[in-house]
């Protein structure tokens, strides 16, 4: 199951990966809109160029002060504005396989918003590739590497989780159900492995955490 699995979620990173470029290259991110009018303006793009029909979680556009709230949060629709920093968080399905990306952006000059962005995008290679170095890891080591990470470049981590397991879809929904973590949390131990994974497959849900790489699966095999 793996050699056909790994390929297949690369694959639709890559096709995120494009779909991002297609809202850059298309213009949708500018102030004097709402975030939702922006998460619609995804939501029909993605539609109509890419054959997305399933997103496996919301999709999230937020801006300024709601760019603070957690994944969970529901914070107003707010209008985007000219000086404002916002991210873009989506989970589009591709052909059956989760995709999960998020963007910064930045509309203004500002050296501390772009500071922040620029920061972001470098820190998640740095810890792309200090996790693909591993050779056994814990979601508790992950998560305290990311947190002292952000604190290196002059930040604060607010985030609840580091990271999660993406797969087939509803593999997530799937897991939980199970009571099996599919997150990267400051507590959490050796990353667990259902005996079946949703499709009824040993281990074949050893693919993807952060990277696009498929070199994880090692941590998740016995």
């Amino acid at each position: 199951m793996i050699p056909t699995t790994v390929p297949k979620l690369m694959l639709a990173e890559q096709q995120a990966k494009a779909l991002f470029d297609a809202v850059e290259k298309l213009g949708l991110i500018a102030a004097g809109k709402f975030e939702s009018e922006l998460t619609n303006e995804i939501a029909l793009m993605a539609h109509s160029r890419f054959g997305v029909e399933k997103h496996w979680h919301k999709k999230i556009v937020r801006s300024g002060p709601n760019t603070l709230h957690p994944y969970n949060g529901d914070p107003a629709d707010r209008l985007i504005k000219k000086d404002d920093i916002l991210f873009l968080d989506l989970g589009p399905v591709f052909d059956g396989f989760e995709a999960d990306l998020g963007r910064t952006y930045v509309l203004s000059d500002d050296p501390l918003k772009l500071k922040l962005k620029s920061d972001v995008e470098t820190a998640w290679q740095q810890a792309n590739t200090w996790i693909s170095n591993q050779t056994r890891l814990t979601g508790a080591d992950c998560f305290h590497y990311v947190t002292a990470l952000a604190e290196t470049y002059g930040w604060e981590f607010g985030g609840e989780i580091a990271g999660h397991i993406v797969g087939r879809f509803l593999m997530s929904n799937w897991h939980a159900a199970i009571g099996v973590w599919i997150y990267i949390l400051r507590t959490t131990k050796i990353y667990g492995r259902p005996q079946k994974t949703a499709c009824g497959d040993p281990g074949s849900w050893r693919c993807i955490l952060w990277t696009g790489s498929g070199k994880l699966e090692r941590f998740m095999s016995s």
